[in-house]
C-alpha cells in the first residue's frame, strides 16, 4: 500500500475533513494523487459520514475499524497508479534533456517565424513579414547565445576544451 494511503487511513481512525487531508499531503503530493489515495483508502475500510459534510471543509471521513482489519492482507499491494507516480518522483529528467528541449524550442519558434515571414511576404504584407523576419533574427540569436552559454558551462563543468579550436564540444551528437 502507498504511504500516502496509509497515512489516510491513520488520519481517519479519529476521523478528518476532506479539505484537512489536501492541506496536510499539499507539500508532498498532487490533488489528484490525494484523490487516488483516498480511493483506494476506500478499498479498506474508509467511508464518508454523510452527517458531519461541511460546506467549506467538505466530506468527513472515518475509519471502519472492522473492515480495515477485514483487508489488511492486501496492505502489502501498491495500486498501479501510485507505482507509476513513485517511478516518476524516483527518475528526475536529466538536465542535459531539459537544456536540449529549451534549444530545440527555441531554434523551432525562430524556423515557425520565418517560415510566417516568407508567408506574409508572398501574401503582400511586407511590412508585418519584416517584423516577423526581425523577430525570427532574434529568437536565433537567443537560441545561439543559450546554445554557447550551454556550451562553456559544460566545458567547464566537465573541464574538457576542444584542442583544435580552443572552444567547447558540440551539443550535437
Amino acid at each position: 500500500m502507498s504511504e500516502l494511503t496509509q497515512r489516510i487511513l491513520q488520519m481517519a481512525e479519529n476521523g478528518v475533513y476532506r479539505e484537512s487531508i489536501f492541506d496536510v499531503f499539499q507539500p508532498f503530493a498532487t490533488k489528484k494523487d490525494v484523490r487516488q489515495a483516498i480511493a483506494y483508502a476506500k478499498s479498506f475500510g474508509l467511508h464518508s459520514v454523510a452527517a458531519l459534510r461541511d460546506s467549506t471543509l467538505g466530506t468527513y471521513y472515518q475509519l471502519d475499524s472492522q473492515a480495515y482489519e477485514a483487508q489488511k492482507h492486501k496492505l502489502k499491494c501498491i495500486p498501479a497508479w501510485e507505482d507509476e507516480r513513485q517511478q516518476r518522483q524516483a527518475k528526475p529528467e536529466p538536465p542535459g534533456e531539459t537544456i536540449r528541449d529549451m534549444l530545440t524550442t527555441a531554434w523551432a519558434f525562430s524556423g515557425l517565424l520565418v517560415i510566417l515571414s516568407g508567408s506574409l511576404w508572398l501574401v503582400g504584407l511586407g511590412r508585418l513579414a519584416g517584423f516577423g523576419l526581425c523577430a525570427a533574427a532574434g529568437a536565433a540569436a537567443a537560441w545561439q547565445l543559450q546554445r554557447r552559454l550551454v556550451q562553456r558551462h559544460l566545458a567547464e563543468s566537465l573541464g574538457v576544451v576542444s584542442k583544435a579550436r580552443g572552444q567547447a564540444p558540440s551539443l550535437r551528437q
